[in-house]
């Protein structure tokens, strides 16, 4: 198991455009989504243009060497009538796995959450390997079923609205 460090946790910036997108792309693999549909031009207009759809939070050692990041967008429950963010994306590298990383990038979208006004945290895990780490870092487990309309068919549902 690799040692217990603190690693820097800052908001992404387009200067690491390069390595967050090998992430990104790392992260589609690993979840067995691919890449060919990924949109990189997309993806940095999104996040780093004049009207980004979501925040990043990346991790690195004192070198600067990106090892992970974080990738949420604002929600809202009205169960709770309370502001909250999603957690699309958690990453760390295999090498920092075991490290605390994956707990202090949760920690660090807490507190920009908080500093904005939010009051949860909000995420869906699609691997079972991943359970444990999130059983011991959240504090609410949900067992639900995820539901999505995507690509073709959600073109399809949106125009079957006249």
């Amino acid at each position: 198991m690799p040692q217990k460090k603190t690693w820097l946790t800052r908001l992404a910036t387009d200067n690491d455009s390069e390595p967050l997108l090998e992430m990104v792309k790392a992260l589609l693999i690993d979840l067995g989504d691919g890449t060919e549909n990924f949109d990189e031009d997309r993806f940095l207009h999104d996040a780093f243009g004049p009207d980004p759809q979501f925040r990043v939070l990346v991790a690195s050692n004192p070198d600067g060497e990106l090892f992970g990041y974080a990738l949420f967008h604002d929600s809202y429950e009205p169960a709770y009538a309370a502001r909250g963010v999603y957690l699309a994306d958690l990453f760390v590298k295999d090498q920092a796995r075991g490290s605390g990383l994956g707990k202090q990038l949760i920690a660090a979208v807490a507190k920009d959450a908080k500093d904005r006004g939010r009051s949860f945290i909000w995420l869906v895990s699609p691997k079972e390997e991943n359970q444990n780490f999130y059983d011991k870092t959240m504090t609410v487990r949900v067992d639900l079923t995820a539901y999505a309309l995507t690509s073709e068919d959600f073109e399809a549902f949106a125009a079957s609205v006249g």
